[in-house]
């Protein structure tokens, strides 16, 4: 089993990768979003759905600053954490989910190769994000428990 600053390593390198690597553009099945709602969108290429959180004050003649949050390895893909801490305005909010359970013990080399698998579903969201709705591609951040 990983030790606990190992998992915390890894997660930290995850957020780096991510904010520094991941490009937008991928499109997908546009779905029914509106301001003030949560609703959930099949992740393009996936088996999977996150959550998407438009803001109340939310504006298609702008860009918005984008937050994609991972609850925990064995949560469901939410937003309501990010609408409290927000009030619910000024973030489009991604609740993502995670492609294994929380349970899984891995060799570092297994680890990296998993990694790899959830940076390239992340980098499947954010692409649909980046299409779908006006998120500001210079404005993406990741965060998550």
């Amino acid at each position: 089993m990983q030790s606990r600053s190992c998992r915390h390593m890894a997660a930290a390198s995850l957020c780096l990768c991510v904010m520094f690597s991941v490009p937008a553009g991928i499109a997908g099945e546009p779905a029914a979003l509106a301001a003030g709602k949560d609703a959930a969108v099949k992740i393009p290429s996936s088996a999977l759905e996150m959550r998407i959180f438009l803001p109340s004050n939310y504006d298609p003649a702008q860009t918005w600053p984008a937050i994609f949050f991972y609850p925990g390895m064995n949560a469901e893909p939410s937003t309501t954490f990010l609408q409290q801490s927000t009030g619910g305005r000024d973030f489009i909010l991604v609740g993502m989910p995670c492609l294994e359970p929380g349970t899984q013990t891995r060799t570092a080399e297994e680890h990296k190769e998993y990694l790899k698998k959830e940076m390239e579903n992340l980098r499947k969201a954010r692409g649909w994000v980046g299409q779908n709705v006006r998120a500001d591609e210079q404005s993406a951040y990741l965060g998550g428990v």
